[in-house]
């Protein structure tokens, strides 16, 4: 009898320890996350990136404030060769980013210029080189058993700014985000993740912009 209550608690502990180290596992593997590919694709080579504190991979000139207003086109929004996406869900990521980068460059105080060359004007382009899709599917299942959705979608995007007149290189960015547990809302399709992170990658490109001396290097 004593041999089969020790067996019981020893199973009833070693199921608790289970369960508590699956729970940290998932919580530890959901966090949202920033950082940057280890290798771009789409950057000049002569922009020599360095990564930064927050992990991304960025290089600015050391006068970008002479500029005020900034030129975003759809059609300067491109995606990698190795990018898998129906012509839908490419539409979703560059309404996304476009929107994105539009709403925080207003927010900071530039101007949006629509079309053609102008002084003291910045054109931007961005390419999404990679896109974690969502597992739409996984995720209601996992949300019916009450355990909330584990497949976690997000987007790489090299940026650059460049002197619309000159095309010189002002500024340019490597960032990649994932979303984590806490970004339920966008888990239920499957480019809902890679479009929420559009919005971190234009406030970080912006910032970067903004800032008054050229950004602290972390490690090459």
């Amino acid at each position: 009898m004593v041999k089969y209550i020790k067996t019981r608690t020893a199973l009833r502990h070693g199921a608790l320890a289970w369960g508590m180290t699956l729970s940290l596992g998932l919580v530890l593997s959901g966090c949202a996350s920033i950082g940057a590919p280890e290798q771009t694709q789409s950057l000049s080579p002569r922009i020599e990136l360095q990564t930064q504190a927050d992990g991304t991979k960025s290089w600015r000139s050391a006068q970008p404030q002479r500029y005020r207003a900034v030129r975003i086109d759809p059609a300067t929004i491109a995606f990698g060769d190795s990018v898998d996406l129906s012509e839908e869900q490419r539409g979703e990521l560059r309404e996304a980013l476009m929107a994105a980068l539009s709403q925080r460059f207003t927010a900071a105080g530039w101007q949006l210029h629509s079309m053609g060359e102008a002084r003291e004007t910045l054109s931007i382009k961005a390419s999404i080189t990679e896109v974690q899709l969502a597992n739409t599917a996984a995720n209601f299942l996992t949300t019916l058993l009450l355990i909330g959705p584990l497949s976690h979608g997000g987007v790489t995007v090299e940026l650059q700014a460049l002197d619309s007149v000159s095309q010189e290189p002002v500024a340019a960015l490597a960032i990649t985000g994932r979303a984590g547990m806490e970004d339920i809302g966008s888990a239920y399709t499957a480019t809902g993740h890679a479009r929420l992170q559009a919005d971190g990658v234009a406030q970080r490109f912006v910032q970067l912009l903004a800032q008054a001396v050229p950004p602290h290097v972390a490690a090459r």
